[in-house]
C-alpha cells in the first residue's frame, strides 16, 4: 500500500508539474505586448518601448541612465543573440517560441544561448513595468491585483516592504519579482529573486512584475544606494500592465 500511494503521488506530482509548466509557457508566448523575436526575420530586436527612453523615465531616471540601460546594455544581449543566430548555433531553436527557447537552454545547460537570452526576456518585460509619471507620487495597484495583495499581505505597505528587503538584500547581480505560483491557487503570490540572468518561468513562476537590481540599472543616477532606488521605483511602476498580466493568468485558470 505505501509504495502504491508513493508512487501516485509522484505520478500526481509529475502531472501538476507539467499543467503549470504548459501554463508558464502558455502564458508567457499568449503576451503579444512583448515580441521582440521575429521567427519569420529570424532576428531577435530590441523592443518598441512606450515611452521616450532619451527622456528617461521622470522622476526615477534620466536620459543618460536610460541610454545606457537599453541603448548598450540590452542591445549586447541582442547583438550576442544575432550573432548566435547568424553562425547557425541555433538551428534546432528557429522554430520554437522564445519562452521555450528560454527553458530548453536552461534544461540542457546550454548557458551561452541561456544568459543572453533570459537577460533578452527580462529587461523587455521590465520596459513594460514602468512608464513616466509627471508627479513625484507613489502609483499604487488596483481592482483584483491589489485586493490579491492585500489579501496576502494584508496591506500594499507590507507587501512593498518585503519586496524592497528582497530587492536590496538580492546579492550581488540579479532580479526581484512578484510572481504568479500556478501550484498555489489560493495564495498564488510571491516576491522571489533571481540571481543573474535567471528568469521566473524555469521555476515555474509567471512574472507579473520586476526590478532590475544589476548595478547598471541604477548607476548613473544612484551610484550604489540600491535602496534609495528601490524606494522611488514605486513611482514609475506601470500597474495597469501588472494588473493586465496578473488578470490574464487568473481568467486561465
Amino acid at each position: 500500500g505505501g509504495k502504491k500511494n508513493l508512487f501516485f503521488k509522484k505520478k500526481m506530482m509529475n502531472r501538476l508539474t507539467r499543467r503549470n509548466l504548459h501554463q508558464v509557457k502558455n502564458f508567457v508566448t499568449r503576451q503579444q505586448s512583448l515580441r521582440y523575436y521575429s521567427k519569420r526575420n529570424n532576428q531577435f530586436y530590441l523592443p518598441k518601448l512606450d515611452f521616450d527612453h532619451k527622456q528617461g523615465v521622470s522622476p526615477v531616471f534620466t536620459g543618460e541612465q536610460m541610454e545606457y540601460h537599453y541603448e548598450k546594455h540590452h542591445q549586447s544581449y541582442v547583438t550576442k543573440l544575432n550573432s548566435m543566430l547568424n553562425s547557425g548555433d541555433l538551428d534546432k531553436y528557429k522554430d520554437k517560441e522564445i519562452s521555450a527557447m528560454i527553458i530548453d537552454a536552461y534544461n540542457s545547460s546550454f548557458t551561452q544561448l541561456y544568459n543572453p537570452l533570459a537577460q533578452h526576456f527580462n529587461h523587455s518585460f521590465f520596459w513594460k513595468c514602468i512608464k513616466p509619471n509627471e508627479g513625484e507620487e507613489e502609483r499604487e495597484p488596483t481592482g483584483r491585483l491589489h485586493d490579491a495583495i492585500v489579501s496576502q499581505w494584508g496591506d500594499v505597505e507590507t507587501f512593498r516592504n518585503e519586496f524592497k528587503n528582497k530587492a536590496v538584500n538580492n546579492f550581488g547581480s540579479g532580479w526581484t519579482w512578484l510572481v504568479y505560483n500556478p501550484s498555489k491557487p489560493k495564495t498564488p503570490l510571491e516576491v522571489v529573486n533571481t540571481g543573474n540572468a535567471d528568469v521566473p518561468t524555469i521555476h515555474e513562476k509567471i512574472p507579473l512584475l520586476t526590478i532590475d537590481v544589476w548595478e547598471h540599472s541604477y548607476y548613473v543616477d544612484y551610484r550604489n544606494d540600491r535602496p534609495k532606488f528601490v524606494d522611488e521605483f514605486w513611482k514609475i511602476v506601470n500597474w495597469e500592465f501588472v494588473e493586465d498580466v496578473f488578470e490574464t493568468v487568473e481568467n486561465s485558470n
